[in-house]
């Protein structure tokens, strides 16, 4: 037991000294990913902190684009010895950042408003099941929208800019995260209807109780970390007054929103589920989000100085986290609209009324 701690504490070394590296050479996960060879869900789950037990091969081929002083990684049994101290990169790319993504680990298997009987365990696990390989060739089978072939101006997955992702018909609406552009499948009308709810329920919050936030609904563009390989689409966000202002002369939003809520659909549950998650996290969200029609849950994310995770049923009021609570999203009536646009739907194909009971 005691060797498998030190283990685990030596592989966390490890990746730290990788993430750190990360940052300081400016490589987005899509980069990393290529020069590896290895699958992008793979780096991101890898460096995220999600995979706590990596495969040698795989720190190996991270270690290869990373640490290039030290290419050959000790071998699982012996990764607890000391590694040797990184060096100062001698050529950093341009756009090195302080350390500003908050690492610690953010779930508590205790946290207020945990659903009853799940654990952190039952949590993560149903988020990382979503996360594999990604699947290419968007436009035929791809069903996270991720194309590994797409070419634009001679870059490739990894190397776009927002300018790259703007040079796209606006009848192919696509999000940019980390220079990897994911082409978006229009919204069903299940998907419309949950979140038009909860933004006219925040809306209605606002316009009753006044103070400094401004709820949005999508499509309204977010530059998320504030360089130029991110460009995010989120369903639903609020946009609270600061220091820092946050609405741009171009029209999108220049930095993290303070909630942000993504309704899960079929081409958005992986990238939703994880790679949002720890863009969020780490952009300085406060408060995140997931609405999963489908398993009719809400999980939310607290990023605050006290991290903390929630889990409710769609039969809850669902408090939100930045007006402490006062402000409750009512999911029952999220229900009640979905059934009503599924009686529409019925009605319009003539197998059910118009008339509501």
């Amino acid at each position: 037991m005691e060797k498998d701690s030190k283990k685990l504490a030596g592989v966390s070394d490890v990746v730290e000294r990788m993430r750190e590296r990360k940052r300081a050479y400016g490589f987005s996960y899509g980069e990393i990913a290529t020069r590896a060879g290895i699958p992008l869900g793979t780096v991101q789950k890898v460096l995220g902190g999600f995979t706590k037990s990596p495969r040698h091969d795989t720190l190996e081929a991270l270690a290869r684009v990373l640490l290039p002083e030290q290419t050959v990684l000790e071998s699982p049994d012996r990764i607890d010895r000391p590694a040797v101290e990184d060096p100062v990169p001698s050529n950093p790319q341009q756009g090195y950042l302080p350390d500003r993504a908050n690492e610690r680990n953010i779930y508590r298997k205790n946290g207020a408003g945990l659903y009853t009987g799940m654990t952190y365990e039952d949590i993560t696990a149903g988020m990382l099941v979503q996360e594999g390989a990604p699947v290419y060739n968007v436009r035929s089978e791809s069903p996270d929208g991720y194309d590994r072939n797409l070419r634009i101006s001679g870059k490739r997955q990894g190397q776009f800019t927002i300018e790259d992702r703007n040079a796209i018909p606006e009848d192919r609406p696509s999000e940019l995260i980390d220079g990897v552009i994911y082409n978006m499948a229009s919204p069903t009308h299940r998907h419309q209807t949950a979140a038009g709810e909860i933004y006219r329920q925040l809306w209605n919050y606002v316009d009753s109780n006044g103070g400094n936030c401004m709820p949005f609904i999508a499509p309204a563009d977010v530059r998320l970390d504030r360089d130029d390989d991110t460009m995010l689409v989120p369903d639903v966000f609020v946009v609270c007054e600061s220091d820092d202002p946050k609405l741009s002369d171009e029209g999108y939003i220049d930095g993290a929103p303070d909630l942000v809520v993504e309704v899960l659909s079929p081409s958005t549950r992986k990238k939703d589920m994880f790679i949002k998650l720890e863009k969020y996290r780490n952009a300085g969200v406060r408060e995140y989000w997931i609405v999963d029609l489908q398993k009719e849950k809400v999980i939310v994310y607290l990023f605050g100085e006290e991290p903390d995770i929630g889990l409710y049923g769609f039969d809850s009021r669902v408090p939100v986290g930045i007006y402490g609570g006062d402000c409750q999203i009512d999911f029952t009536k999220v229900v009640r609209n979905l059934k009503m646009a599924e009686r529409l739907g019925r009605g319009a194909r003539g197998g059910g009324s118009l008339i509501y009971e």
